[in-house]
């Protein structure tokens, strides 16, 4: 039986960024593509005003925002209350922004040629260590992510020298899955979520690095309140002390 005792364990020390989706909705509820509302798409994006270099674009009909990493909770959920907060002044205020996992869009939102592109390139399964089928158009139903960028940093060198190393990275996204996927299955009460994983999104999504990896298993759920947001941080910090101190290959010991 594995013993968890991080009691007289260092905390691991990482960077953490996230690129998750939002949709957009007038306030009578209807869904709205954001092509139209954000014309930037995947890789030119804009910088948001006052949220900190942090930048907005469109993917797919969703709002998508990408975070500068940061070292710490409490600069990660600053950043996030900012990003959320200028998002929503551009938009404007006849529009709001929706946290939801899956949804069906109107068809008069989906005629853009952006609206029929999913996927810039294939993530992999952690578990099976294959790449996973891309997403495929299905009907008007469309999907949003949380995705999570962790990285190491040279204060904690066991750290970096495991998200610097092909096995470590896979060692690194299986511990997600379980201290942080499996616990949102049974978190999250979006009934929608279960859509979502028929686009994309399975245990052990993943996408390789340099920096470390990126985690796309969990949808935009953690998002739904600054607590929510706190409890992710945690558990991807205990999945990584999980990893530095479960037995590894010589190559990753100091």
């Amino acid at each position: 039986m594995i013993k968890l005792n991080f009691r007289n364990a260092q905390r691991s020390r990482f960077s953490l960024g996230c690129d998750p989706e939002l949709m957009i909705q007038r306030k009578s509820g209807e869904l709205v593509s954001a092509v139209s509302i954000i014309p930037e798409g995947k890789g030119k994006g804009h910088e948001i005003k006052g949220a900190s270099g942090n930048q907005v674009l469109h993917d797919n009909v969703m709002i998508e925002f990408n975070t500068v990493p940061v070292i710490t909770e409490i600069e990660f959920v600053s950043n996030l209350k900012k990003t959320l907060r200028g998002i929503q002044q551009e938009i404007g205020a006849e529009l709001q922004l929706r946290l939801q996992a899956s949804a069906y869009y109107p068809e008069a939102e989906l005629r853009s040629s952006d609206a029929q592109q999913f996927g810039c390139e294939p993530d992999f399964c952690a578990w099976f260590l294959k790449i996973n089928d891309p997403a495929q158009i299905h009907d008007n139903l469309r999907s949003a992510g949380g995705h999570l960028h962790i990285g190491g940093i040279p204060q904690d060198i066991k750290l970096q020298k495991i998200l610097d190393d092909p096995l470590g990275k896979i060692a690194v996204v299986r511990a997600l899955d379980i201290f942080c996927g499996l616990p949102w299955t049974f978190l999250d009460k979006d009934i929608s979520a279960k859509n979502r994983r028929v686009l994309y999104g399975g245990a052990g999504a993943h996408r390789p690095k340099p920096y470390g990896v990126e985690y796309r298993t969990l949808s935009n759920c953690w998002l739904r309140s600054p607590l929510y947001t706190k409890l992710t941080y945690k558990l991807i910090r205990d999945a990584l002390q999980f990893t530095k101190s479960h037995p590894e290959p010589d190559r990753f010991k100091e």
